[in-house]
């Protein structure tokens, strides 16, 4: 009965992995060789032009189609193996057997599954973007590839936004943050307080500093969210702590990786970009809202120092609203208008008038900054109506569309979570949704600033694992794949332009190379997960 008991385990267990991991690694290498050998086939195949002298409608199909093909291939090769693997000698048996009466429990065996996925997924993620970007399949050569469109020298809006600025501030009197006088920065004013001690150092020395800050600075990004995870949404499971911290260990890494080998973070190095700076504090003031509740001017002074850096983290202070209601006027109110005016009304005035200009290096409507790198709605939308008869009625209607889809998306999961009193894991639901809202929102957005999206992926990965463990089946393997999916074309550079940097190759798809709409797709995901997957029982109360 033993022998039975273990062989229909056995069975189970066989049963659960080639409906589940064999599926995704098949999908997952039959995208891997159609993009490898998409022309080959085409050329063999079919007839007349190549795959990428195809319109994209042809490209999309061609695509799919060989991706069927090659995922059903070898998905029949898997069962091939599983049927020829289950037929084991008695002596395999017994010491399997052996292993099967040392295991704990099923949720072993799922959650063994959904890290091998997300391994397998995302080494494949690197492989594609950092590999095989580097070989090209038409003469067979190695080539260098043009991830960024480099600017000389390198660190340029560092130097111009960061320490130039503070230079002439410091050389004014504070004054001014331009030696004509003018202020021709979309950074307000408390900005260039924060990179005085940058002139400690020489240019140069002061943007290896940075570099260093900017790597750094991912680091504590990913811990804290991690801990999150650890305190606040794996800790209810009954696992041993032992468990649990080798599983977000486990996460934080392979997330860090796929960060620091982004598109988007090597692009925040070149320009010595500062968008991660502002979630870091933003992610602060969430960590003790979460630790510390009842520490309002901590949380306020944390989330309001994010919110002079970058503008966008403010969406957070309803966060604090609905935890501390009419308590939050006073601080809020007095510490944004003490760090607005910091350097005077005159700066605060110049700040904001040159934020809504359109000319110049405002953000306002007209601004520009749109190009293929730039993945806010606004630009994505400036993109569609360029050339279009009616260009500025075009223009107002596209921007409000796909302004208002993640307004819309962020709005009703807000609804969701906030139309009852507090919790921790509505804190942290709100900031994982509101994550993409700050992405998206802004009318610029470089994909520098994709590097923000990675502790929302992170936490949204440890919902789907936390879900899988509760609700056994293929729906959180399918979640895992769809999210892999998303990070590697959210962390794979544009194809540029052999005749400009910043334009796009004439072959290549606008909608595939430019990063809304795999962010729009990654915040789709996270709204379906609150409304699909959240349970209040299924999380713990804070400590």
């Amino acid at each position: 009965m033993k022998s039975m008991s273990f062989l229909s385990s056995i069975k189970n267990r066989i049963e659960i992995l080639f409906t589940s991991v064999p599926l995704f690694l098949s999908f997952v290498f039959g995208i891997l060789i159609s993009w490898i050998f998409k022309n080959n086939l085409t050329l063999v195949f079919l007839r007349g032009k190549s795959f990428s002298g195809r319109s994209l409608f042809y490209q999309l199909g061609i695509f799919l189609f060989y991706t069927l093909i090659f995922t059903i291939l070898l998905f029949v090769l898997f069962f091939i193996i599983q049927k020829i693997l289950s037929k084991k000698p008695q002596k395999v048996i017994k010491k399997l057997n052996n292993l099967y009466n040392n295991s704990k429990q099923d949720d072993e065996q799922r959650i063994f599954t959904a890290l091998l996925v997300l391994g397998v997924g995302f080494a494949c993620v690197f492989l594609i973007n950092n590999i095989l970007s580097t070989i090209n399949i038409t003469n067979w050569s190695y080539v260098k590839p043009e991830v960024v469109p480099g600017m000389s020298p390198v660190g340029f809006d560092f130097r111009i936004g960061s320490y130039e600025t503070a230079f002439n501030l410091v050389e004014s009197n504070y004054k001014q943050i331009r030696a004509d006088g003018s202020y021709s920065s979309i950074y307000p004013p408390f900005v260039a307080i924060t990179n005085i001690p940058y002139l400690l150092f020489n240019e140069n020395t002061a943007y290896l500093w940075h570099i260093g800050l900017l790597f750094l600075a991912n680091f504590v990004c990913m811990a804290l969210v991690s801990l999150m995870v650890k305190e606040f949404i794996l800790s209810n499971l009954g696992w041993e702590k032992t468990y649990i911290t080798a599983i977000v260990t486990f996460l934080f890494f392979t997330l860090l990786i796929y960060t620091s080998s982004s598109y988007s973070f090597i692009f925040s190095v070149e320009r010595g970009n500062a968008d991660i700076f502002a979630i870091l504090f933003a992610l602060l003031a969430v960590w003790s809202l979460l630790k510390k509740p009842d520490s309002i001017w901590l949380q306020v002074i944390l989330l309001s120092v994010a919110t002079h850096l970058k503008i966008y983290p403010a969406v957070l202070f309803l966060l604090l609203l609905m935890k501390h209601g009419k308590k939050l006027i006073l601080p809020a109110v007095t510490l944004n208008l003490f760090f607005l005016f910091i350097l005077g009304p005159k700066m605060a005035l110049s700040f904001l008038q040159t934020l809504t200009s359109g000319s110049g290096v405002g953000a306002g409507i007209g601004n520009k900054w749109t190009w293929v790198g730039n993945h806010s709605a606004y630009s994505f939308a400036d993109t569609l109506a360029l050339g279009s008869a009616n260009y500025s009625s075009n223009l107002y209607v596209l921007w409000g569309i796909f302004t208002l889809i993640p307004i819309l998306l962020w709005g009703i999961a807000s609804i969701k979570l906030i139309n009852k009193e507090y919790s921790p894991q509505k804190a942290i639901l709100f900031l994982m949704v509101s994550i993409l809202l700050m992405d998206l929102i802004p009318t610029v957005s470089m994909d520098y600033k994709l590097v923000i999206l990675s502790p929302a992926a992170l936490l949204l990965i440890a919902y789907i694992i936390k879900q899988t463990m509760l609700k056994p089946g293929l729906l959180g393997y399918f979640q895992l794949a769809v999210v892999i999916t998303i990070l590697l074309f959210i962390g794979r550079p544009y194809t540029m332009s052999e005749f400009d940097p910043y334009g796009l190759k004439s072959s290549a798809s606008y909608f595939i190379n430019n990063k809304y709409l795999w962010s729009l797709a990654l915040e789709f995901v996270i709204v379906w997960n609150i409304f699909s997957v959240y349970n209040p029982k299924n999380f713990i109360k804070p400590k």
